[in-house]
């Protein structure tokens, strides 16, 4: 099963970014309030069935200051 990580700060992101080492990551940076981003999501979950040794990286932009990007 793909592992999921959501991000609620910097340091989560960052953290992340750094400790997947060889493994794929997916990063995906929503705002559950918009149409395009429900979806993608959706669209993720049939990537995550796809791939279990995937790492995602949810990012919401409602929670996470953008300033990292």
């Amino acid at each position: 099963m793909a592992r999921v990580i959501e991000c609620r700060s910097d340091l989560d992101y960052q953290g992340a970014i750094g400790n997947a080492g060889d493994d794929l990551l997916l990063v995906e940076y929503y705002a559950h309030w918009t149409p395009p981003s429900q979806i993608v999501s959706n669209e993720i979950g049939l990537i995550r069935l796809k791939y279990p040794n995937l790492i995602h990286l949810i990012v919401d932009f409602d929670v996470c200051p953008v300033r990292f990007i």
